[in-house]
């Protein structure tokens, strides 16, 4: 569970919340992903408790309930924390914070593998979800000199694609004539 790592100076305002996440870091590396999961959402619940419901040390949670369950293949699960994730981080951040960017980046590319690489229901939703997001880092990445003006045509160039998949035109068949 590398993120645990990543971000443990999170989780030190608090010692209950450090045990819980030791705790399921040990739980994952012996494979006891549902177990893991299990402490995880009580350290969640520590979390808000103490934090409020968006705090940085949420994204930390939800990131290792969705190595949890990558490891259980639990898809559905997996883009329910995705949505989730997405929430908090346009909570926390303005536009102009780079941690945005890279949520965002993060969450659409889930959500571009789940379109094309897993069977989940509602493609059409997940679709609009991930067109959003595209959306939200194009404007972001207009408004930032510093990411340039390939960053903004790659996301548009996605956007375009994925606006003909939700929006398909119609094709009206002309090659049906009427011989006399």
């Amino acid at each position: 569970m590398s993120v645990a790592q990543d971000y443990s100076f999170y989780a030190n305002q608090n010692n209950e919340l450090v045990t819980v996440l030791e705790s399921a870091s040990a739980l994952y590396r012996a494979g006891n992903f549902s177990r893991a999961l299990d402490s995880l959402k009580k350290a969640t619940i520590v979390s808000r408790i103490q934090n409020g419901f968006y705090n940085e040390t949420q994204i930390v949670l939800q990131k290792l309930m969705i190595e949890n369950e990558r490891a259980l293949k639990n898809w559905s699960a997996v883009d329910d924390h995705y949505a989730h994730l997405e929430v908090i981080y346009r909570r926390l951040y303005s536009s102009n914070d780079e941690k945005l960017e890279n949520g965002l980046s993060e969450i659409s590319g889930w959500l571009s593998f789940s379109l094309y690489g897993l069977p989940l229901d509602d493609r059409h939703k997940r679709m609009r979800r991930a067109y959003q997001v595209l959306k939200k880092r194009l404007e972001i990445a207009e408004t930032k000199l510093s990411t340039g003006r390939r960053k903004a045509s790659l996301l548009s160039e996605k956007l375009s694609i994925l606006e003909r998949e939700l929006y398909p035109i119609p094709v009206i068949n002309t090659s049906t004539r009427l011989i006399r």
